[in-house]
């Protein structure tokens, strides 16, 4: 089966089990930045089981094809399908990948798919390629485009004691002042989960810096 047979079975499998009331409440959640077949999550995750065996024929180029064809499509489980499927290969993709990756994260930008980009796909390779994780997350905290802001403070999330906390705190404090919710929510999520572990690091960041949003110190206090 070539990529694009791939793309037709996966869009048709998906709208197969679509209930057409589900999808303007979903829609609407998403603030109607995106269609919907109507296909919740453990109806779609039931399809992506039956497809699994199809991804597996793949190497990370030809998956990459396939998950952009998908992103191309209007209906957003679709994209859902895409980074599932990217997922996946998450430790075994390189830095080679990660201008695509790139790609995926400031197009038909929003939460649900940044947030499993930037930490589970990005930050994956990033975790196994320092000289990588340096440049591109330097890269991606000072462009002006806000979704990869938001991607290089997320991408520790998974790394639990390894968090490098310097980075951390510095990426932290160049969005200090920032009136954007995503990029305040983003900050705390991050003190949030190191906090788990560095209690005391984090708690002395946030006592130090009481110019954070209160969203930020809210979320990064939660914990401590």
């Amino acid at each position: 089966m070539n990529i694009d047979e791939l793309v037709q079975l996966t869009t048709s499998k998906i709208e197969a089990v679509r209930v057409e009331s589900d999808a303007a409440p979903m829609k609407k959640y998403m603030k109607d930045r995106f269609e919907y077949f109507g296909v919740k999550s453990p109806a779609r995750k039931n399809v992506q089981r039956e497809l699994k065996v199809y991804w597996k024929t793949l190497d990370n180029a030809q998956l990459f094809t396939y998950a952009e064809a998908l992103w191309k499509l209007p209906q957003r489980e679709l994209q859902y399908v895409a980074l599932d499927a990217l997922e996946t290969r998450a430790k075994k993709l390189d830095a080679s990948f990660l201008p695509r990756i790139e790609w995926f994260i400031i197009t038909k930008s929003w939460w649900d798919t940044v947030d499993g980009l930037a930490p589970n796909i990005a930050g994956s390779i990033f975790y196994r390629d320092e000289e990588a994780r340096m440049s591109w997350v330097e890269k991606w905290n000072n462009s002006e485009n806000m979704w990869l802001n938001r991607s290089a403070l997320l991408h520790q999330l998974r790394y639990k004691k390894d968090t490098n906390l310097e980075l951390m705190f510095a990426l932290i404090e160049t969005h200090i002042g920032s009136k954007e919710f995503f990029i305040n929510k983003a900050s705390g999520w991050a003190l949030r989960q190191a906090s788990k572990f560095f209690p005391g690091d984090v708690r002395e960041f946030i006592e130090n810096h009481p110019n954070l949003s209160n969203l930020t110190k809210r979320e990064g206090s939660k914990y401590i």
